[in-house]
């Protein structure tokens, strides 16, 4: 994750990475599991955050993520300096892992269970 610009560069951010899996209920999505990383950088352009691994709660049905993105000075954490949200769109946002599911990657979501056209 890079910095942000609204620093100094010789000044610490706290970096916030947030990844919601949403289930498509049929008439929206709606969130099932959410993970959060948090990071400093400190004399650096940008740090590595971990993979995103989330599991569909179900052993079936149509699954989305949004990444959310936030940054804040380490001397005054409760100001936010920036925020990025972003939804997958594409087929290759998203990829599926593991054997124990049918599943398949589709156009900014992904299909876990029995796949229908």
């Amino acid at each position: 994750m890079f910095r942000s610009a609204a620093v100094p560069a010789a000044d610490a951010q706290n970096v916030v990475a947030a990844y919601d899996l949403q289930r498509w209920n049929g008439s929206q999505w709606v969130n099932v599991a959410h993970q959060m990383h948090r990071g400093q950088i400190l004399g650096e352009n940008e740090i590595p955050l971990p993979m995103v691994w989330i599991q569909p709660p179900t052993s079936e049905g149509t699954y989305r993520i949004v990444f959310s993105f936030g940054w804040s000075p380490t001397s005054a954490p409760g100001r936010v300096l920036g925020e990025q949200s972003w939804t997958s769109s594409t087929a290759d946002d998203l990829t599926c892992g593991g054997t124990l599911r049918a599943c398949e990657s589709r156009s900014g979501h992904i299909v876990v269970g029995p796949l229908t056209p």
